[in-house]
């Protein structure tokens, strides 16, 4: 036997498989929790909420049982209705591929185009409005305009919002280095709240920023200044070319970074990755101990009664015999108290559809069991054998038998009866049925007689279940008329 299909190798690289798998998954929650703060929150307080529940009732504290019980589920939904934002936050960040990370990161170029497009704005006074999306989806807040697919570089800018241009009084919208959209129409702040000497841009900018976490870029074509809105702040930033860099590098998420502060982030990384590891490690193995505890408990052995589910019968063939059968199926299950008292839905499932027409004689075998708990088993079925027979169902003429009560004698007299249809073709699912037999409905009363006459009724036919309508009726019905004579009378 080669030493690679060794079974021990086998289970080695199933158990690799398995920890490198899920040390991967918890590193990417790890990472989603770090840039979703309240996410993180959320887990913490749900995990201490349930230590406190378990806690008081472990230590059967009446009264502060039931304070915890009424407490807890209004922190819940308090909990909830907490993290609601913080969902569709996420929600959006997987929208827009910014899962696991803030901004997509723009170059170096792209960083010098837009530091000479804001001081040549400033320069020439020229207003303008410029938005860089975060982790949040800005799409149902930016209205009107056009989208565009454009590099980010001055000239571009500089033509943009150019008062010759139709939409250089909108908003541009920009991602990854790119020019997506221009023209937009922003929300605009309280004038009230935000103060009344701002112009309408930084209305714009400072009502975008207080609906999502995006970072806004404006110029005011009246004092020449350069501001940034972000997270509902305005604040002016510096024209110097160097400390524009330092701001605009740091909002864009290119600053540089020091060796310590690299060295730090690598750390921090590696740790999580070790964590996610160990985790993964040992909750394979605690999992792994688990089922072989299980697996090595006491077997008890139990029967069940299961009933036989019949399928695949052929349209034209049936099988004779009780309409319902069973069989006893012993088991050998673990000694545990829940999986005992708890009754699985079990059926052996036979399928007949490779049968010919006759007699069969079917061996009922473990695998024909459906519905077992993983680690129940088998051990025996009886009977073991099951004897059926297939046979071809019968078309038949099956007359109709209908009857008469309560008629007053004294008064009356049944001059004639007519049934019709008087016979229903129908296919016959059971050999002790008679050619001869007929189907009865529901005797007729005829009690509330007042006249003589011809009186016309219409009542339905009960089919049992091994007999089939060609029609495809249930309960088809018959017309009956009925030739009523009062005594005395001609």
């Amino acid at each position: 036997m080669d030493i690679l299909d060794h079974p021990a190798l086998a289970l080695l690289r199933k158990d690799a498989t398995d920890i490198i798998l899920s040390a991967i998954l918890i590193r990417s929650v790890f990472s989603i929790l770090l840039h979703h703060k309240r996410l993180l929150r959320f887990f913490v307080f749900s995990f201490l909420l349930a230590v406190t529940v378990w806690g008081v009732h472990s230590l059967h504290l009446p009264l502060s049982g039931l304070l915890v019980s009424g407490l807890s589920a209004l922190i819940a939904l308090m909990l909830i209705a907490n993290i609601l934002p913080e969902l569709r936050q996420v929600y959006q960040s997987a929208k827009i591929n910014r899962l696991l990370g803030g901004y997509s990161r723009a170059g170096h170029q792209v960083l010098e185009e837009l530091v000479s497009s804001l001081l040549e704005f400033t320069h020439l006074k020229t207003g303008a409005l410029l938005v860089f999306p975060g982790k949040q989806d800005i799409e149902d807040l930016v209205t009107g305009g056009e989208r565009i697919d454009a590099a980010l570089n001055r000239s571009i800018l500089l033509s943009l919002f150019n008062t010759h241009c139709p939409r250089h009084d909108g908003a541009a919208v920009i991602q990854a280095g790119k020019i997506n959209w221009i023209g937009g129409v922003l929300p605009l702040a309280a004038s009230e709240q935000a103060g009344r000497d701002l112009g309408t841009r930084h209305l714009a900018a400072l009502g975008l920023s207080q609906e999502c976490d995006a970072h806004i870029l404006v110029v005011s074509e009246e004092r020449a200044t350069l501001s940034l809105a972000h997270k509902g702040v305005l604040r002016i930033l510096p024209t110097d070319p160097t400390q524009l860099r330092t701001e605009l590098s740091e909002m864009l998420g290119i600053q540089k970074k020091s060796p310590s502060h690299t060295l730090f982030s690598l750390a921090l990384s590696g740790a999580a990755w070790v964590l996610a590891l160990l985790l993964a490690c040992v909750g394979s193995v605690a999992l792994e101990r688990q089922a072989t505890a299980k697996a090595e408990l006491p077997l008890e052995l139990r029967e069940l009664s299961v009933p036989i589910k019949i399928t695949g019968v052929p349209s034209q063939l049936y099988v004779d015999g009780p309409g319902s059968l069973t069989c006893t199926v012993s088991v050998k299950a673990p000694r545990e108290t829940d999986a005992l008292s708890a009754e699985p839905k079990v059926e052996l499932a036979l399928d007949l559809s490779a049968y010919p027409t006759g007699p069969a004689d079917i061996a009922l075998q473990s695998d024909l069991v459906r519905g077992l708990p993983k680690d129940w088993k088998v051990d025996r079925i009886e009977p073991a054998q099951l004897k059926l027979e297939l046979k071809a169902s019968r078309t038949l003429q099956i007359p109709i038998k209908v009857t008469t009560v309560g008629l007053d004698e004294t008064r009356f007299r049944l001059r004639s009866k007519k049934v019709s249809p008087d016979k229903i073709e129908a296919e016959v699912r059971d050999s002790t049925w008679s050619s001869e037999e007929a189907l009865s409905a529901q005797p007729l009363d005829l009690s509330g007689l007042s006249a003589g006459g011809t009186h016309t009724f219409h009542i339905p036919i009960p089919i049992p279940a091994s007999i089939r309508a060609t029609s495809g009726e249930s309960s088809p019905t018959v017309k009956v008329e009925l030739t009523i004579q009062e005594r005395g009378k001609k």
